[in-house]
């Protein structure tokens, strides 16, 4: 006999599709490009079931959201201040959902991207990947606007792709051996029951090879995927590898890297990304964990986020329609590394990571370390214990939150002083420059001391050229080259 209350449910999700070209334009039909994997139980390092998620926009402003208001409690990432379409998550039942399009599927259903509000309802409502199913089979007719793969899995162990067209799906088990010999999965922005048309093979093959090699040597965790599969910047251009980047790409300087591609996975269209940890079957649904990254991979850090807390930290979500301050500050870090050219084609690797293996990548890797052993530590001991009280949870994600923002904003070079130099004898030359008090952030910072290099060639901030001398203070007097040379004094913290 048919379910009444699943009957109702089809007619909520016709009527809401039907509507929400009225009730709030979007892009995301334009601009949406995202990279997403799921890896059962069985292919981790502690039998727990991984999901990701980029999501690649044109608009920067992206938060992570607690909701509450129409059926089962869930986080998920959405565009600051939007309440009607969210586009990763994990509800308080233990079911998540993630998506990218798929554009090898005919777009045959005329109206704005609805992906986002089945997802929407999906958390509301869905408890099981059956759910789910049914939503789609409820879909089907009209037919939905934009065709999409939905990953989902739930608490029961189960997990699949499901490849939407806009009136029909196919299921891609990750227990069936055809889709996941391994027991993961990997889509870019094709389906593989679609077209011969595959935009993003390149990626999508890229985040498949890092997944198989994790697979090979026994280490796939969610921080393989945060900091390997995430963060990975080869592309069908260039081999960065190792940092930082010693080639020269496209028409950028040396050292640059072009991430303004479909053949990327850190694309510079990465505004957020979503990993789900989830549970072993029959464990606490409780116990999923939402890692958030509110910007680029290789500008910001995942921190843990429940369900079980009741809301998200401020840092993660921004008055109306304003930007958070975590994603704020991960902005911050993506104009420094993409100051060549601004609105961020190429990243400058070498501010990345420099020669010594320091920089900005070295710091944030160690940063999030930190944070997931923390978050890692408190899980197993509520997994031991017991889920506390969700004020507990609450604090324990706010203090980390908080902690990650101070951080971050402690970090930063100093800034580059412009030298003058002058001729003062017939072998000697007076280098002088400004006293350095800010860092490129324009943050106060102390210096010890500064140190003089000289290149034949100009240093485009990389750390080469000769070392002459250190000095506390300008000015400071050097023999003068016979060939002509470009100077450049680096500040010592």
């Amino acid at each position: 006999m048919p379910n009444p209350a699943k009957k109702q449910i089809g007619f909520v999700i016709s009527i809401i599709i039907s509507l929400s070209v009225f009730s709030q334009l979007t892009a995301d039909s334009y601009s949406s490009a995202c990279s997403i994997a799921m890896v059962r139980g069985s292919a981790t390092i502690d039998g727990r079931p991984l999901m990701m998620k980029t999501r690649d926009r044109s608009d920067f402003v992206q938060d992570f959201v607690y909701r509450s208001d129409g059926g089962y409690a869930y986080i998920s990432t959405t565009g600051a201040g939007v309440t009607t379409k969210m586009y990763g998550g994990v509800n308080e039942v233990g079911f998540a959902i993630i998506n990218s399009n798929a554009y090898n599927f005919p777009d045959t259903v005329s109206g704005w991207a609805d992906d986002g509000y089945i997802m929407k309802l999906a958390l509301e409502t869905c408890c099981t990947v059956e759910d789910f199913q049914y939503i789609l089979d409820s879909t089907n007719t009209p037919g939905r606007t934009i065709p999409a793969t939905y990953g989902v899995m739930d608490s029961n162990g189960r997990g699949i792709f499901f490849e939407a067209t806009a009136g029909s799906y196919f299921i891609c088990d990750w227990d069936d051996s055809r889709y996941a010999p391994n027991g993961y999965m990997v889509r870019s922005t094709f389906a593989y029951n679609g077209g011969p048309e595959h935009e993003a093979q390149f990626r999508h093959d890229r985040a498949l090879a890092l997944l198989d090699s994790g697979y090979a040597e026994g280490i796939i965790s969610k921080q393989y995927l945060a900091q390997t599969v995430l963060r990975d910047l080869y592309n069908s251009e260039s081999d960065p590898y190792p940092l930082p980047f010693q080639g020269i790409a496209s028409n950028a300087p040396y050292g640059f890297v072009q991430t303004y591609t479909q053949d990327i996975i850190n694309r510079s269209t990465t505004r957020a990304v979503v990993i789900i940890q989830g549970i072993e079957a029959g464990s606490n649904p409780g116990l999923n964990t939402l890692w958030a990254m509110p910007g680029q991979p290789i500008t910001t850090v995942a921190l843990p986020l429940w369900v079980h807390a009741g809301s998200v930290p401020d840092e993660f979500n921004g008055p109306g329609s304003y930007q958070s301050e975590l994603n704020a500050r991960s902005e911050e870090y993506r104009n420094y590394l993409y100051a060549f050219d601004w609105p961020y084609s190429d990243v400058d690797t070498w501010r990345l990571v420099d020669e010594r293996s320091e920089g900005m990548l070295p710091f944030l890797l160690q940063l999030e370390d930190n944070f997931a052993a923390q978050g890692d530590s408190a899980w197993a001991e509520w997994g031991n214990s017991g889920l506390p009280a969700s004020g507990i949870v609450e604090d324990f994600q706010n203090e980390l939150a908080l902690e990650a923002l101070n951080i971050l904003g402690q970090w930063g070079p100093p800034q580059a002083p412009e030298v003058t130099f002058e001729v003062i004898a017939s072998n000697q030359l007076l280098l002088d420059w400004p006293v350095v008090q800010f860092n490129v952030f324009e943050r106060p910072i102390g210096v010890s001391g500064y140190t003089i290099y000289s290149s034949d060639e100009p240093f485009y901030d990389r750390l080469a050229g000769d070392s002459l001398t250190t000095v506390a203070a300008p000015p400071v007097v050097i023999p003068m080259e016979e060939e002509h040379r470009f100077f450049q004094v680096r500040s010592r913290e």
